[in-house]
């Protein structure tokens, strides 16, 4: 009797343990980071794992505004001098507390690599100093209007810390505790100033091919993946639930402009025109996309309202396209996360007589051939962090100035005088009504030249677990501290 007594509180230990909910998590990204240094690349892989381990000065919450985080106030003294407050009590990964020369060094930091996405902001910056522990001060070489906004994509770093070495060292929820070449591991950083999140330990690996990402999802071996064809939607819901970010992503085409004949506006136009956009919505998105016809989805404020859709007309396409075609197919660059996708509209392409095949290559690989402009033209999908398009036709529509940084990411090698003014006299111009104006104008040029084909406005979808609760943000990154599990 006296053993059954003592066995009962044991039993019933074991049954509520075996009801708690897991605290670890599994997450299998589609795509390999290209580093985890977090001021050298603006690519979601990245970003996916970086946004929980280090933080900006400010973020956006759920409805656009923008809000402290590292810094815990700051003020405009005049047209060109912001003054940001330091939040006390933050301490890096490493023990260091953080202090206002830690955000001075981390916006010097991308001057010291060979190559960084995080260069742009050198375009408006005069000076940024530490003018003491707790205040950093940022000189602007002008009235600068879009500061706040692009400080959300900058993390802070520690004073003379190298990212490219070692593990990771911010001030966000999670650490580091062990990286490969397939895989990262977090845990909750006890010593975390903010709210405590719920999950204790994430592990995301790395899983390219997408029959083997949901054959571990499928078997349970993980809890989320990510970049869900919408073929497969049901295989998804009948082992776990689809969940989506809002519209907030345009998927197209960017056209080399160097090369021939990417650079004769009526084959874009062609281009274009041979795609079919309601078929791609209705059979490969499931009706959970949108057609596009600008670069802005309508999540974002530059966004032009009741514009025409693009014009589908395969008989016009072919016609143009008979003027251009040789023996040697044009290629189509994808990465292998979206290879059905880019596998139809390479159909499409065919099917209007365009000698055209599809070359669907690693996500690291692809990159590397975008950045190097080794492309004719490539299908890839442009995330918005903001709901500010600003600095996305700063950075990929603005012709090059290497003195400026201005069109840093400009892929395309597009250059309009016209788009170029505008987008100067914007970000000088105080009054927000006349800056979108202005910015509408240049989008409205954009699309007429069409360096970049617009095609879809898509979500980013999710496979994830029935006992997972979450709901993805706008950006698409996996933020470890708004999940739970039930």
């Amino acid at each position: 009797m006296n053993k059954m007594k003592m066995l009962v509180p044991l039993i019933v230990m074991i049954l509520i343990s075996c009801k708690a909910p897991q605290k670890k998590i599994v997450i299998a990204l589609a795509s390999t980071p290209r580093s985890l240094n977090p001021l050298r690349y603006k690519e979601l892989a990245s970003l996916t794992i970086l946004c929980n381990i280090y933080e900006p000065l400010v973020t956006e919450d759920e409805a656009y505004n923008i809000r402290p985080l590292l810094a815990k106030f700051w003020e405009r003294k005049d047209e060109t001098t912001w003054l940001f407050y330091i939040r006390k009590g933050v301490k890096f990964h490493n023990g260091k507390p953080l202090t206002a020369y830690d955000v001075a060094y981390s916006f010097y930091y991308p001057r010291l690599l060979d190559k960084s996405d995080f260069r742009g902001i050198e375009v408006f910056i005069d000076t940024i100093y530490a003018s003491n522990d707790s205040v950093v001060v940022f000189k602007t070489k002008f009235s600068y209007e879009y500061l706040l906004v692009d400080l959300i994509s900058y993390f802070i770093i520690p004073q003379g810390f190298n990212p490219d070495t070692g593990l990771p060292c911010g001030t966000g929820p999670y650490r580091v505790i062990a990286s490969g070449k397939n895989f990262v591991i977090v845990k909750r950083w006890e010593k975390y100033w903010g709210e405590r999140p719920y999950i204790d330990e994430a592990k995301f690996i790395f899983v390219e091919n997408l029959e083997e990402r949901i054959r571990k999802f499928i078997t349970g071996e993980v809890d989320i993946i990510d970049y869900v064809p919408l073929q497969l939607s049901d295989t998804i819901t009948k082992y776990g639930k689809l969940v989506y970010t809002p519209e907030s992503s345009v998927r197209g085409i960017t056209f080399n402009l160097k090369t021939y004949p990417f650079d004769q506006l009526e084959f874009r136009h062609a281009v274009s025109m041979a795609i079919n956009r309601e078929e791609l919505i209705n059979d490969y998105y499931k009706n959970l996309a949108s057609s596009a016809n600008q670069i802005f989805p309508p999540s974002i404020v530059e966004y032009i309202r009741n514009l025409p859709p693009l014009e589908y007309d395969t008989v016009k396409a072919r016609k143009i396209f008979q003027k251009y075609n040789n023996q040697t197919p044009y290629l189509l660059y994808y990465g292998r996360a979206v290879k059905p996708l880019g596998d139809r509209i390479v159909s499409q392409l065919q099917g209007a007589g365009l000698n055209v095949r599809g070359n669907p290559l690693p996500s690291p690989e692809f990159w590397e051939k975008v950045k190097a402009k080794k492309f004719q033209f490539y299908l890839a999908a442009v995330v918005f962090e903001s709901r500010i398009g600003f600095s996305h036709l700063l950075n990929y529509y603005h012709s090059q100035k290497e003195a400026t940084s201005f069109g840093i990411s400009n892929r395309s090698s597009y250059a309009n005088s016209v788009v170029d003014s505008l987008v100067e006299m914007a970000m000088r111009t105080a009054d927000s009504r006349v800056r979108v104006q202005m910015m509408s104008k240049a989008v409205g040029i954009i699309i007429r030249d069409m360096p970049f084909c617009p095609i879809t406005f898509e979500r980013t979808y999710f496979g994830t677990k029935r006992d997972i609760e979450w709901t993805p943000s706008i950006d698409g990154r996996i933020y470890l501290s708004k999940i739970k599990r039930k």
